[in-house]
């Protein structure tokens, strides 16, 4: 031993280099660096031992290995132990941190799980309650359009339907922004021919405003039948449409339609003073108003048309048209339809008047639809609620059944199937005052075979009582096999 100390060189300044870094990859806590630390030193303990081993003599090589191997597992069992002990005391503090955030975190979605069923409840009674009042008044309108009037009064009955049209447009838009924003709102995909709809939509705008050219230019590619939420891509080209014969002053309006498989564009372009490019994002956010307060407007059109693109898989772009105008460019996934739309004519009914059943337990809208039917042709018998309807229907059954919802003593799903049950296979179409997507779908799982949400004209009304009479309703009881109307 003597000799051997007098001889060893002592550690090497890789050694005590190596001691170093282990101890401080130990004391940060790192595992990965620990490991390499320890490797090191190992290294460095075994070069030494080597050099020890060259002084000493072969006869000191196999306690020189034996007390390396035995220093380096004594540090790396110290390391790893002390590394264990940081990790665990770091664990806990993490875990009483997570502990807490998880807990908030719960509590937090709880409150706005519940802020959310009340925001549905809440649309959902609104909506109910508006547009109750709203199938009276607009009805009344309607009825009233169509009798005898002098010059003076056809023109107040038109500002009157004009602006009945205008607020229940509103609350329509309302509805399907609150549903938007909850992902609530109902993107039907059918087959439909594109044709129909952009020269119906193109039409019927220039009909509320003639003096403004609106020019329609349609892919002459351009298939047959599409696939693709029909009403909604409808209203993204009348939102646009509205947007620019409000905004773009007496500047003529361009309508450009292509498709390219899978995707169909549309395209609304004006000579107007446009937006520009720094205010076309805001533009397209809720009641975001660039224009001049004289401009009537809400501010939902451009909001409503990106988030209806959104929820079909699609986009809206805002341009600068070549005209120096703004150019809306909205792409959505339309693929080639499997089977063609439905015809587009209605054609009439040969034979007796329809019969009809009506049934509804508000005295003012049981008396407006029921001329409106009158109006239309229809023998109608009414009735006040779903109880009145079955004994109705067991004296002498109609050939068709409008059923509202909500009524007293027996409602319209619960009526209908006990009227499926009783064996009534005419067609059964709800006639109701709520249109969130759940209620639709509860009266077709009822066996109804369509639903029309209040308010309607008599032309909707009449357009949707004469395909079902002419199809036979439902072939089987409770099929809700159509989806709504």
């Amino acid at each position: 031993p003597s000799r051997a100390r007098a001889l060893a060189p002592g550690p090497s300044p890789a050694s005590r280099a190596a001691k170093d870094a282990l101890v401080a990859a130990v004391d940060a806590g790192d595992a990965k660096a620990t490991r390499e630390a320890a490797d090191a030193f190992t290294r460095a303990v075994r070069a030494d031992n080597a050099k020890l081993s060259r002084s000493l003599g072969s006869k000191w090589d196999a306690l020189g290995v034996i007390v390396a191997i035995s220093l380096c597992l004594g540090l790396l069992a110290l390391a790893f132990a002390r590394w264990g002990e940081g990790r665990r005391a770091r664990a806990a503090q993490l875990g009483h941190r997570l502990g807490v955030s998880v807990a908030e975190l719960e509590q937090a979605k709880a409150s706005a799980e519940r802020a959310d069923q009340l925001k549905t409840r809440l649309l959902a009674d609104v909506s109910h309650e508006l547009r109750t009042p709203m199938m009276g008044l607009i009805g009344g309108i309607d009825l009233l359009s169509h009798t005898t009037l002098d010059p003076g009064q056809r023109k107040r009955v038109d500002a009157l339907h004009e602006s009945a049209s205008d607020l229940r447009s509103l609350l329509d838009d309302l509805l399907d922004l609150a549903r938007l924003e909850g992902a609530a709102l109902a993107i039907e995909a059918a087959p439909f021919d594109p044709r129909r709809l952009f020269e119906g939509t193109v039409s019927i705008a220039r009909a509320q405003a003639p003096a403004r050219g609106i020019e329609l230019d349609m892919d002459p590619e351009l298939p047959a039948a599409l696939e693709g939420a029909r009403d909604r891509i409808r209203q993204i080209l009348w939102n646009l449409l509205s947007n620019a014969l409000k905004y773009a002053g007496d500047s003529d309006i361009r309508v450009g339609v292509r498709w390219t498989e899978p995707t169909l564009r549309i395209e609304v372009d004006d000579a107007g003073p446009g937006i520009e490019a720094a205010d076309r994002a805001a533009a397209q956010e809720a009641f975001v108003r660039l224009a001049a307060p004289s401009i009537p407007g809400t501010g939902l059109g451009l909001a409503l048309t990106r988030g209806l693109a959104g929820a079909m898989g699609g986009r809206l772009r805002l341009l600068t048209s070549p005209r120096g105008g703004l150019r809306a460019e909205v792409e959505l996934p339309t693929p080639l339809a499997r089977r063609p739309p439905p015809p587009s004519s209605r054609g009439g009914r040969d034979g007796p008047a329809l019969r009809v059943a009506l049934v509804e337990d508000n005295e003012i809208n049981r008396e407006i639809v029921a001329e409106m039917l009158r109006q239309s042709g229809y023998r109608v018998q009414c009735a006040a609620d779903g109880q009145e309807i079955l004994g109705l229907v067991r004296d002498d059954a109609p050939e068709l059944i409008l059923m509202d919802c909500h009524m007293p003593r027996l409602d319209g799903p619960a009526a209908c199937r006990r009227l499926r049950e009783d064996g009534y296979r005419g067609p059964i179409i709800a006639l109701t005052a709520n249109a969130g997507k759940d209620e639709h779908q509860a009266c077709l799982e009822a066996g109804m075979d369509a639903v029309l949400t209040k308010p309607v004209t008599r032309v909707e009304l009449e357009r949707c009582i004469e395909r079902w009479a002419r199809s036979g309703g439902s072939s089987r009881a409770g099929s809700g096999k159509d989806s709504a109307f």
